[in-house]
């Protein structure tokens, strides 16, 4: 029996060993075949992969009974400086605050921005927040006018213990150092951090997507656009938003990398 499989065996490879130009160009066809039908199965709509079940729905369903009701949604960008030592001087928090008031006072982003309370520091945030915002506020003449040193004068108050806007410390990063130091005679903490967060409040619905989902996509899309409103021309810092466009760049990579996946399988095919 062995002897009949190998005999059998040997007769299949003659016989393509014969036939080499036909297995060829029949691996050839089946190989673009493979790849055309990776780019005809390409489709727009969004892809999850998301388990469903009876727990799965059951986990939905709390969601959305313990989901806040409102539309309106967050999202954080990171401020940080370029050499990862402080953020929190003059130039850069000037250079933040102006791409800050661009956003502001572009026309998309107005129709989509809202102005919120925000009970850790007891403001009212107008679409954009950071500790930019507070530091301008507090300086007679603002960031544009003021030295570095004032500055640092302004955030030891702001900081201080007992501030109302005390909690603006957690806006900073871990590595933040509060050290003591001696400015115009005066002892204060000179504060620095490679990093401090910003806030941007934007309403869902603002949006033209028929379900959820869309308007979330659409909303993604836009927080790309204002990423790059409030970077400017990164003299003094850079802006980068965390996690604002997941579901973007997954559909991308996947509508990107799909047919190769095809084209693999054909070139697998194409070596047996």
């Amino acid at each position: 029996m062995t002897s009949t499989a190998a005999r059998t065996g040997t007769g299949l490879f003659e016989w393509i060993n014969r036939h080499i130009r036909l297995v060829t160009v029949v691996l050839v066809v089946f190989a673009f075949g493979f790849l055309f039908l990776g780019e005809s199965m390409k489709t727009d709509e969004n892809v999850t992969f998301e388990p469903t079940g009876e727990l799965f729905q059951t986990q939905e369903r709390a969601v959305d009974l313990l989901s806040p009701t409102t539309s309106v949604v967050g999202a954080v960008f990171l401020v940080e400086d370029p050499a990862g030592v402080d953020v929190l001087t003059r130039e850069a928090l000037l250079e933040y605050k102006e791409n800050s008031d661009t956003l502001r006072a572009d026309g998309t982003a107005q129709s989509h921005l809202v102005t919120v309370f925000n009970n850790d520091i007891g403001l009212e945030i107008e679409g954009v927040f950071s500790i930019a915002d507070t530091v301008d506020a507090a300086l007679p003449t603002g960031l544009a006018g003021a030295t570095d040193t004032e500055v640092k004068l302004a955030l030891n108050d702001l900081l201080a213990v007992g501030s109302p806007l005390r909690n603006l410390v957690f806006n900073l990063s871990q590595d933040a150092t509060a050290a003591p130091a001696v400015v115009d005679g005066n002892e204060i903490t000179l504060w620095q951090s490679p990093v401090f967060l910003s806030d941007v409040r934007y309403n869902l619905d603002t949006f033209t997507g028929e379900t959820e989902d869309d308007r979330f996509l659409e909303a993604e899309v836009w927080l790309r656009e204002a990423q790059t409103t409030l970077r400017g021309d990164q003299n003094n810092m850079e802006v980068i938003g965390v996690a604002i466009d997941f579901n973007t760049s997954f559909n991308e990579s996947f509508e990107e990398g799909g047919p190769y996946i095809f084209l693999a399988v054909a070139f697998i095919m194409l070596l047996v």
